[in-house]
């Protein structure tokens, strides 16, 4: 027996590992602990740098929505304000012919005159002057009513105001908007007022580049305008004159159109009523005539009136998409760059 017992005690050590020493245990046992720990820490992070990048991409978002209805809100405002000023430098044009109607009865005890009368008899003298009744109702023309250089000078002053008064506008845009961007991120701030006019005006000079068939375009195309002068008096007049030509006016000369057309066709009414007057001496035409005049003066006023609003409101268009396109560059520009 004993030696049975001996024999299995002798394969039982031969198969079986001896145990582990305490302190090697304690070690294995630690550095698990401090595995698992170490991989929960890095997961962690993992998940919390993930959503740490979502939560910063959502407030980008967010500032980058703020942005765009900020924008919308002040390049509305600027809509309005130019509507209102484009109302405000057209009411000049029905001004000014209500106040010529006030000279139609002196000008017709003129045109109606023995002095008018005369002349005109003296025209129908064969080899004579033929010119000297037209000048004569056009120089009183010119004393009682208005000459053509004075509506010529009206039509400028209604343009060149309003295109002062649009870049009064955006200038104030400008500095409203920049008010509101710096409140919603402080970046902002680092463009001064000086800074951000600056950029405005040379992403409105890529804008304008870059369109077609647009006044704007042409007007910088052919005067190859620097960044520093777009916004400024040079552009300014640039554009003024290309709306002037439009409407037939060049270097304070009427060369076509309205204006010309316009006076003419009240010269031309004189002389028919002058003519009535001659072949009935009886009747007197007077009251008739100053009626025709201030009738024509309604024609003309109204023919000019929406000849110019027709050609402020496609400039006031075209200026409009170039403003929103400048500053949408401008900010995109912006976001590139922090």
């Amino acid at each position: 027996m004993p030696t049975h017992r001996a024999h299995e005690s002798s394969v039982l050590g031969r198969d079986s590992a001896p145990p582990l020493p305490s302190w090697l245990y304690w070690v294995l046992l630690t550095a698990g602990v401090l595995t698992g720990a170490l991989v929960s820490i890095w997961i962690f992070g993992k998940n919390s740098s993930v959503s740490q990048q979502g939560q910063i991409s959502s407030v980008s978002q967010q500032q980058d929505s703020l942005q765009d209805e900020i924008i919308r809100k002040h390049e509305e405002q600027a809509r309005k304000r130019c509507q209102k000023a484009l109302r405000q430098q057209l009411a000049a044009i029905p001004n000014f012919f209500e106040e010529a109607k006030k000279g139609c009865p002196d000008f017709a005890d003129y045109a109606l005159g023995w002095g008018s009368t005369r002349r005109y008899i003296q025209d129908l003298i064969p080899f004579g002057d033929c010119e000297k009744h037209k000048r004569f109702l056009e120089e009183k023309f010119a004393e009682c009513i208005f000459a053509e250089a004075d509506l010529v000078r009206l039509v400028e002053k209604v343009v060149k105001g309003y295109v002062q008064e649009v870049q009064q506008i955006e200038n104030q845009m400008l500095l409203e908007l920049r008010a509101d961007l710096e409140d919603i991120d402080p970046r902002w701030a680092k463009l001064e007022v000086k800074q951000f006019q600056e950029e405005y005006n040379k992403h409105l000079e890529k804008v304008c580049k870059e369109a077609t068939t647009k006044l704007i375009y042409h007007t910088l195309k052919a005067a190859q305008v620097p960044a520093s002068l777009v916004a400024g008096r040079y552009l300014e007049n640039n554009i003024l004159q290309v709306i002037l030509r439009r409407l037939g006016i060049r270097a304070g000369a009427v060369v076509s159109g309205i204006v010309t057309f316009g006076v003419g066709v009240i010269i031309n009414i004189v002389i028919d009523t002058i003519l009535d007057r001659i072949l009935n001496w009886i009747y007197d035409p007077k009251e008739e005539l100053v009626k025709k005049l201030r009738d024509t003066f309604d024609e003309l006023k109204t023919d000019i009136l929406e000849k110019v609003k027709q050609e402020l409101e496609k400039f006031t268009e075209e200026r409009e998409a170039v403003r929103q396109a400048a500053l949408q560059s401008m900010l995109m520009a912006f976001k590139k760059q922090q």
